[in-house]
């Protein structure tokens, strides 16, 4: 039996902690619908992340399923296995379709800070860049502290930016929290 080993980045900790979130604050968790008979707001029961990745030929969503329960280790195969395919080109439509909030990361290109745009009809994505060692003051001293700068936009249409606060308050708490789901 081939046994793999995965390498957890950072980008599985933000997957899961956006996960957990999204069902803390399901009002982030909506899309903004138009047709041709009027506009409306579908909640979604259940959380899917899409993470954007780029190639020579463009940008591709694929879709974590499930993320708000899924174990790091779980999300790091996933991830894995879904930007390969996104690499290789083979992606199928169900692989890219029913994301209910998107991540955006140019840790990997060295950009600590940018601004995203979220995915239709999505309502928020999140722009992750890389995390840096910064001096931080802790008491009367200064200390090394790896930090990493997270921003967000969202779809003022169907949520109001106190959600979207809301959201970024209880994402920053779980990132600074040692209570992961590692298995």
């Amino acid at each position: 039996m081939e046994q793999r080993i995965y390498w957890i980045p950072m980008l599985d900790f933000v997957i899961q902690a956006v996960g957990r979130t999204l069902r803390q604050v399901p009002q982030v968790n909506v899309s903004f619908c138009t047709e041709p008979g009027g506009s409306y707001i579908l909640e979604h029961q259940e959380v899917h992340i899409g993470l954007a990745v780029s190639k020579p030929d463009g940008l591709v969503v694929p879709v974590i399923r499930h993320a708000d329960q899924l174990s790091l280790v779980e999300i790091a195969k996933q991830r894995h296995i879904l930007v390969g395919k996104a690499k290789a080109g083979t992606l199928s439509a169900g692989e890219m379709t029913g994301g209910t909030f998107t991540i955006s990361s140019l840790a990997s290109f060295e950009i600590a800070e940018f601004t995203a745009l979220i995915n239709p009809p999505e309502a928020g994505i999140l722009a992750v860049g890389m995390a840096l060692k910064i001096p931080v003051v802790v008491g009367d001293a200064i200390e090394a502290a790896t930090m990493m700068d997270l921003n967000a936009a969202f779809d003022h249409r169907p949520l109001d930016g106190s959600d979207g606060a809301r959201f970024m308050q209880l994402l920053t708490r779980q990132l600074q929290s040692d209570r992961w789901k590692l298995v």
